[in-house]
C-alpha cells in the first residue's frame, strides 16, 4: 500500500474551443481536488489548450493564476488528439496520471475509485462506458475498429475511452514515444495490459458540441491499424505477395504452353492479358516488400528504444 501523503496525482485534460464549458470544468476540477486532498493526495492539473480560437485561452490563463498546481500547455497550432495527450503525459510529474476529457462526459467522480485501485497496486485502470449517446454509424465504426484492433494486434483491446489512470512507470515510458500517429489505447493494451476496468454510463455534453468528427475517427483508426497492428499490415503484405505469385504463375504457364505448341501465339487481348498478369505479379511482390519495409521503419520511428534508455539510465546512475 502506497503512503497517501507522499503521492501526487496528475490530471491531464485536453480542451479545444470550450469557452462555454470551461467554468463548469473548473468547478468539477476543484471538487475533484478537494476529494483527493481529503484522502491525502496532492493534485497537479494540466490542461492542454489545443489551439483554441474562441477565448478559452483567456479563461485558462486566469484559472492558472489561482494555484501553482494549475498548469496550462498552449499549442499555437492544431495537434492531433492523441498527440495532445502524449504531450500532457510529458508534462506530468505525479506518481500516477489520470487522463480525462474536457467535455466531462466521462465522470470525474470515478477518478477517486481509479486512484483506490492504483493504491492496491494496479498500474493501468481504464474507464469503459456501457452506454453512450452516439449515432449508430459512430458506434458501429468504433465497435468495428476495436474488433479489428483486437484481431490485428494479437491482444484483446478493451473498448475503453481516453479516460484512464497510469502509474508513473507506465506513463513515463509512453511519454517517450513519438507524439505523432499514435493510438494510446492500443499501446496501453498491447504493451502494458489493463489491470482494472471501471464501467459507467457516459453522459451527454452539458454545453457546446463535440469537436471530434467522424473524419477524426477515421484518421484515428488508420493511425491505430497502420502503426500498432502487426496482423493488419501482414495481411495486406501477404495478400500482395499471393496476388503476385498467382499472376506470375498464370503468365508463366501461358508462355510455356505457347513454347510447347499447346496453344497458338497470343494475340490482341490475350497478349495484353499475359503482360498485365506479369506486371501485376511483379507489382504484388514489390508492394509486399515495400509494405514490410515501411512497417519496420514505423516501428523504429514510433516506438522508443527501451534497451537503449535502460542502459543509458543505468550509466547515469
Amino acid at each position: 500500500m502506497r503512503k497517501k501523503q507522499q503521492s501526487t496525482i496528475s490530471i491531464v485534460v485536453p480542451v479545444r474551443n470550450e469557452f462555454e464549458l470551461l467554468p463548469l470544468l473548473f468547478r468539477q476540477l476543484a471538487r475533484l481536488t478537494d476529494d483527493l486532498s481529503q484522502n491525502g493526495f496532492r493534485t497537479e492539473i494540466i490542461v492542454n489548450d489545443n489551439a483554441s480560437r474562441d477565448g478559452s485561452s483567456v479563461l485558462l490563463e486566469e484559472w492558472a493564476k489561482e494555484s501553482q498546481n494549475h498548469k496550462v500547455k498552449y499549442f499555437p497550432s492544431m495537434k492531433s488528439f492523441q498527440s495532445s495527450l502524449i504531450h500532457g503525459l510529458r508534462a506530468a510529474t505525479g506518481d500516477a496520471v489520470v487522463v480525462a476529457q474536457g467535455d466531462m462526459q466521462d465522470p470525474f467522480e470515478l477518478i477517486p475509485e481509479m486512484v483506490r485501485h492504483w493504491q492496491e497496486g494496479k498500474k493501468v485502470v481504464v474507464g469503459a462506458p456501457r452506454t453512450e449517446s452516439k449515432s449508430f454509424l459512430y458506434k458501429f465504426s468504433a465497435g468495428s475498429l476495436f474488433q479489428a484492433l483486437s484481431w490485428s494486434s494479437r491482444a484483446k483491446v478493451p473498448k475503453f475511452k481516453d479516460f484512464f489512470l497510469l502509474d508513473r512507470a507506465v506513463y513515463s515510458e509512453i511519454s517517450s514515444y513519438r507524439a505523432e500517429f499514435q493510438f494510446l489505447r492500443t499501446i496501453i493494451s498491447s504493451e502494458y495490459g489493463v489491470d482494472a476496468v471501471l464501467v459507467y454510463d457516459r453522459a451527454r455534453r452539458s454545453k457546446g458540441a463535440s469537436k471530434f468528427q467522424f473524419s477524426d475517427l477515421y484518421e484515428l483508426g488508420m493511425d491505430a491499424l497502420l502503426t500498432r497492428s502487426q496482423r493488419f499490415v501482414q495481411f495486406i503484405s501477404i495478400g500482395g505477395a499471393s496476388l503476385g505469385l498467382v499472376t506470375l504463375l498464370a503468365g508463366t504457364v501461358l508462355v510455356l504452353l505457347y513454347i510447347l505448341g499447346v496453344v497458338s501465339a497470343p494475340a490482341g487481348w490475350t497478349t495484353l492479358s499475359v503482360l498485365l498478369l506479369l506486371i501485376i505479379g511483379f507489382g504484388g511482390f514489390m508492394f509486399a516488400t515495400v509494405m514490410g519495409f515501411l512497417h519496420r521503419i514505423l516501428i523504429l520511428l514510433l516506438r522508443p528504444d527501451r534497451d537503449y534508455r535502460s542502459n543509458h539510465k543505468a550509466s547515469e546512475d
